[in-house]
């Protein structure tokens, strides 16, 4: 793997996690 293609697949993940935690947060609030 390219450090590229590692740095885009760990920034994707990042902003599906987030996007998990504030959809959790906002129901659960």
């Amino acid at each position: 793997m390219r450090l590229g293609t590692t740095v885009a697949t760990a920034v994707l993940l990042v902003a599906i996690l987030g996007a998990a935690v504030v959809q959790f947060v906002l129901l659960v609030d």
